[in-house]
């Protein structure tokens, strides 16, 4: 277990490649579960990753890469519950082959102090330093995301041969693409592109 600090990241690393993050509980943090700047060739699996915080100065997410880089990644069979921030994972800057599966998004209604769910998305990006290309989301759940209209959204802001596909959408009040080649996804709302 990896747990709580007032102004801290869980875990906070500059650098790391080859790591793998596996089988751990990483909870109740001030801003962001995990965050690796230019790192690549790391593995995040079999993690429940929940509690995220958010304010003005610093938005928390389950997982923040990038900054400028990161190559390599796979994220699998993970459980993110109830995370507030800019998205669920955060690209920043030239983030490719980036393989994100077999995991469940899920937000409850009855979130802790942070009140209704208020992340911007699944997936988000800021293409300062590089563009997001060659990404895949697949085989994933996303399950409860109210908050916004486009809090169950799989978003970039540039880059291309992004996939995703075989996913489903549950009980969410929207689902977007941007930048993101899609197919063979299912949700009991309509799917929609911008």
């Amino acid at each position: 277990t990896v747990a709580s600090s007032a102004s801290q990241s869980g875990v906070r690393t500059t650098g790391a490649d080859g790591w793998i993050i596996a089988h751990s509980y990483i909870h109740s943090w001030a801003t962001n579960c995990i965050i690796m700047v230019n790192s690549d060739n790391n593995i995040i699996e079999h993690n429940w990753l929940e509690g995220s915080h958010s304010t003005t100065e610093a938005h928390g997410q389950a997982i923040y890469l990038g900054y400028t880089r990161a190559t390599n990644w796979e994220i699998k069979y993970n459980t993110f519950h109830d995370i507030n921030g800019s998205a669920v994972i955060f690209f920043s800057g030239a983030v490719s082959d980036v393989r994100i599966h077999g995991n469940l998004f899920w937000e409850e209604a009855t979130s802790t102090d942070r009140g209704i769910f208020s992340v911007g998305g699944i997936i988000g990006h800021n293409n300062s330093g590089g563009d997001a290309s060659n990404n895949t989301f697949y085989n994933n759940t996303v399950v409860g995301f109210r908050g916004r209209s486009t809090s169950g959204q799989v978003a970039v802001d540039s880059g291309t041969g992004n996939l995703a596909h075989n996913n489903l959408w549950w009980q969410c009040n929207g689902v977007r693409f941007a930048n993101w080649i899609h197919d063979f996804n299912a949700a009991d709302i309509s799917l929609f592109e911008q």
